[in-house]
């Protein structure tokens, strides 16, 4: 599944539902989980996902979180 600017608003419009109180901290957390089952590419993707967010983020009064594994990071059983 890819995460979209449409995804961040609707997650907005969530918590906004939820509790419309000014002051309050909205946080989304988004857990990332590349095609490339090794994440050998991770840190370049994070790279293009922080600047992304830094100049198009649909949602700045959200902090939104990204759970991204290191490269080569397997999970073990």
């Amino acid at each position: 599944m890819e995460i979209q600017a449409s995804d961040l608003v609707a997650a907005k419009t969530q918590m906004n539902a939820y509790d419309a109180s000014v002051g309050i901290k909205r946080i989304a957390y988004i857990v990332v989980n590349f095609d490339d089952s090794l994440h050998e590419y991770s840190d370049r993707y994070r790279l293009q996902i922080d600047q992304y967010m830094r100049m198009n983020n649909p949602t700045p009064e959200v902090e939104v979180t990204f759970d991204i594994k290191p490269p080569f990071y397997t999970a073990m059983s």
